[in-house]
């Protein structure tokens, strides 16, 4: 698996023209990202510790 740091690097790279005319959308957009990238062995539900991150 790639470092965490390394990750959101590569995510921020990736993503960078990403624009949905919302800030707050842009970053939730990366950390779901992040998110899904680190834990890429899991199913969605087992990647994130709560249901209201799952469901934004």
């Amino acid at each position: 698996m790639i470092h965490t740091n390394a990750m959101s690097t590569w995510i921020n790279l990736e993503f960078l023209n990403v624009d949905f005319d919302d800030q707050r959308l842009d970053a939730r957009f990366k950390k779901i990202s992040i998110g899904l990238a680190e834990q890429s062995e899991k199913n969605i539900s087992s990647s994130f510790d709560s249901w209201k991150e799952i469901k934004a």
